[in-house]
This record gives structure tokens, sequence and C-alpha cells, in this order.
């Protein structure tokens, strides 16, 4: 009775260790999923092709607009220098009040209307 016991417990251990496995490649998995998931709503949300818009403004002075109420030099909208940009973020160059430069990065979703100057 003893040795079937022990049987037992060696076949326990090797299924835990394997269930143990298994649950760690779950993270892996789930953020290739998320990263999929955020691509498909990019591109049904248009975010792509405002990416290859903004693309062209890089080097130029424009007026933009933020639809979420970001305040970026005391307004919702201003006017700034395009220095580089990526899928989601945008690196500009404005005027605080002070008058003094400074440089801010702005989430592409949060621009609501982009002007050329």
């Amino acid at each position: 009775m003893q040795a079937w016991k022990g049987e037992n417990m060696e076949y326990f251990g090797i299924i835990s260790f394997v269930m143990v496995i298994l649950l760690l490649s779950f993270p892996d998995r789930i953020k290739k999923l998320e990263a999929k998931v955020n691509n498909l709503e990019k591109q049904r949300k248009g975010e792509a092709a405002m990416s290859k818009l903004i693309r062209e403004l890089v080097g130029r002075s424009c007026k933009i607009t933020s639809e979420s109420g970001l305040s970026l030099a005391g307004k919702a909208q201003f006017e700034c220098y395009v220095l580089d940009y990526d899928d989601e973020w945008l690196k500009i160059r404005l005027r605080d009040r002070k008058g003094s430069e400074a440089v801010k990065m702005l989430r592409v979703e949060d621009i609501s209307d982009i002007e050329l100057l």
C-alpha cells in the first residue's frame, strides 16, 4: 500500500510541474493578443491614417487642437513646431505662457484638429 501512495505522489508532482510551466507561458500569450487587439483597434479608428498624415508635418509649424482638454501652453488650441512622431506620440516645440520654449509630448489620439501655418 505504501508503494502505491508513493507512485501517486510522483504523478501528482509531475502533473503539478507541467501545469506550472503551462501557466508561466500565459502572460506572453496575453501580451501578444493585447498587441494584436490594439493594432486592430487602431486600424478601425483610422489612427494609422492619422499617423501617416502627421509624418508629413515633421519639420513644419502648425496649429493643433486637442480634444481631450489637454492644456498645453494653457490652451486647448496652440501653435507649435513638430519635431518628431511615432504611431502614438507627437513631439512638439511650443512657447508657453511665459514666452519660453518647451518641448512636449502629445498623444496622437488626443488631437482633434491640425492646421498648417
